[in-house]
C-alpha cells in the first residue's frame, strides 16, 4: 500500500503526504482544487485522478 502512495507522491512532485490519519499537505489540497477547477473535472474524475477516498474530502477543501 505504501508503494501506491510513494508513486503518487513522485508523480505529484512531493505535494502528497499521507499518514494513518489521511493527512494531506496544503500544497496538495491547493493543487487538487486548482486542477479540478482549471480542467472542469467532476468530483469523481478528481477523486480518481488524485486517489482521494471520498468526495466529502474535496468539499471540505473547497470551503477553505
Amino acid at each position: 500500500m505504501l508503494d501506491i502512495y510513494d508513486n503518487i507522491n513522485k508523480k505529484h512532485k512531493g505535494c502528497f503526504s499521507m499518514s494513518k490519519n489521511n493527512k494531506y499537505t496544503g500544497e496538495f489540497k491547493v493543487k487538487v482544487i486548482g486542477t479540478m477547477r482549471n480542467e472542469n473535472l467532476t468530483y469523481s474524475e478528481t477523486l480518481n485522478r488524485f486517489n482521494i477516498p471520498s468526495h466529502s474530502t474535496i468539499l471540505r477543501w473547497e470551503r477553505i
